[in-house]
């Protein structure tokens, strides 16, 4: 893998709540002289950044583009509210993606968009290009083991108070997965053996330093509460196979490599390898077997689509 340089910022929201972010750029590329291309990614319900480290990385340079992740309102370093929403998120990476565009000196109808990331990323990467699409060159869609709408709005409401509780509850394990290993990084099966997290101790940190937060509690509870009950995400066509209008997206793709025009989407339980099986919802990010195996495909078609596009 080639070389990144990595560096932070945060950058203040239009309704006065900063949201952090940080990007990895490819140490063999300008940005400046190159395609005007940027990836933004979230890394999922109540993940914060670090969560996505292999992701960013790997992705950077292996298409040569410059790639962001960013912390969703009440999330990590960014600021806190009660507005936890999808549309406030799908906000906050256009905040992102502006931000960039605007320290690049590029305008905003030149530039190649790849917006999304793991889990409920992907639907926040969805919110964002119903949304703002036609202000950008093109916005195309990333999937990580993208969240369904199936298991969205009234299918959510099914399990009443359930769903923001388990959400607050998790909202303080989740910051120890990575020190629970086996146990908590995989929760859909146990990893294959010989396969332990290998995040870095920066996002080890940052994992607990949000369980240590008295806000994050809150944060999840009203997240999920309003995932449940005040559901603004993507539409149910928006979100399924052969929609009648809008992405065509293949949540329940049966293989790992799924790129149409408007989306690149990875399953994680197609990243196989005959050696250790494959992967869970969150080892394919966690892990950096997997992620390496996931991005290697993502990076690569993004590559190409810069190259064609750009």
């Amino acid at each position: 893998m080639g070389g990144v340089i990595s560096g932070t910022k945060s950058y203040r929201f239009s309704n006065d709540f900063s949201v952090f972010y940080s990007c990895s750029s490819p140490s063999n590329s300008s940005l400046s002289n190159s395609s005007k291309s940027i990836v933004v990614l979230e890394g999922g319900f109540g993940l914060p950044g670090p969560a996505l480290e292999h992701i960013q990385n790997f992705i950077a340079s292996k298409s040569g583009v410059k790639t962001c992740v960013y912390e969703p309102r009440g999330t990590g370093w960014s600021g806190r509210g009660n507005m936890y929403n999808f549309q406030e998120d799908a906000g906050a990476m256009k905040a992102v993606v502006d931000s960039e565009i605007n320290d690049a000196g590029w305008e905003e109808g030149e530039v190649l968009v790849f917006a999304g990331g793991h889990s409920r990323g992907h639907l926040t990467g969805t919110a964002f290009f119903e949304e703002f699409r036609e202000e950008y060159k093109k916005v195309i869609l990333v999937g990580l083991d993208g969240t369904s709408c199936l298991e969205l709005g009234e299918d959510m409401r099914k399990y009443g108070y359930a769903v923001p509780f388990l959400g607050a509850v998790g909202g303080y394990i989740r910051p120890l997965w990575p020190l629970l290993g086996r146990m908590m990084m995989a929760p859909d099966g146990p990893l294959p053996e010989g396969l332990e997290p290998d995040l870095s101790p920066l996002a080890k940190l940052r994992y607990l330093e949000i369980s240590a937060d008295e806000e994050n509690l809150l944060a999840m509870f009203e997240r999920s509460f309003n995932w449940a009950w005040k559901y603004d995400g993507p539409s149910y066509n928006e979100c399924t196979s052969d929609p009648p209008e809008g992405l065509g997206l293949s949540m329940n793709t049966q293989s790992n490599e799924d790129v149409t025009d408007d989306q690149i989407y990875v399953c994680a339980s197609c990243c196989c390898t005959p050696e250790f099986g494959c992967a869970e919802h969150t080892s394919l990010i966690t892990v950096s077997h997997y992620a390496n195996i996931a991005t290697d495909f993502v990076g690569l078609a993004i590559k190409e689509k810069v190259e064609a596009l750009g």
